[in-house]
């Protein structure tokens, strides 16, 4: 965690930094602009909640496992979204035309020369104007069985936006750490959920 927080306050300009902390072991105060710390493991909900108290115009998430390699990153996806109405990240998914999310082709990095329109970005790196995340909330993301808070929020996120990109800038921008833990893609739940949730979202009208 002190490598990533590290890593985006170093940006070249400033991003407050909001951290939910489920490891009841790790008692750590980081430097982070607001900090929670919880028991229980609500996986990735909380983010955006806590992204609408940032006072800036746009928020992303982060993975525990990915920093980026230079100081400017942030800078430039913000010069990038301007003021549309874009999603953009690291990695996504271009949906085939059954709309089945395993059996669709998986962008892992972006190309250097092109950017590239995909149907969802994946919530490993996802950023976008803050003011679109307060409607999804609302409408989308409060009806959370809190004892089991399994929810695809990159999906159902992807699914509100017109546009959305992996942009050839950020080609070779980032850097993977070690995981710690078991990977989330390993779990057949996981998988599952996807296949649903892609379903849901993807097969009606929005």
């Amino acid at each position: 965690m002190k490598i990533i927080i590290e890593c985006i306050r170093s940006q070249s300009i400033p991003v407050e930094i909001f951290l939910w902390n489920n490891n009841v072991e790790d008692v750590n105060r980081y430097d982070v602009d607001m900090q929670i710390n919880s028991e229980k493991n609500l996986m990735c909900l909380p983010r955006w909640f806590m992204g609408m108290y940032a006072s800036s115009e746009y928020i992303f998430s982060l993975d525990d496992d990915l920093v980026f390699r230079d100081t400017k990153v942030v800078e430039d996806c913000v010069d990038f979204i301007g003021y549309n109405d874009m999603a953009i990240g690291k990695t996504g998914v271009i949906l085939n035309e059954e709309k089945n999310y395993w059996n669709s082709k998986h962008i892992l990095n972006p190309d250097p020369n092109n950017d590239i329109s995909v149907d969802i970005i994946k919530g490993r790196f996802f950023m976008c104007p803050k003011k679109n995340i307060s409607k999804i909330l609302l409408n989308d993301l409060t009806n959370v069985n809190i004892l089991n808070p399994r929810i695809e929020d990159d999906i159902i996120l992807s699914s509100k936006f017109d546009n959305k990109q992996i942009p050839s800038f950020l080609y070779k921008r980032f850097e993977e750490l070690p995981e710690n833990g078991a990977s989330l893609y390993r779990s057949v739940d996981h998988r599952e959920s996807r296949i649903q949730t892609t379903n849901k979202y993807f097969n009606r009208n929005k």
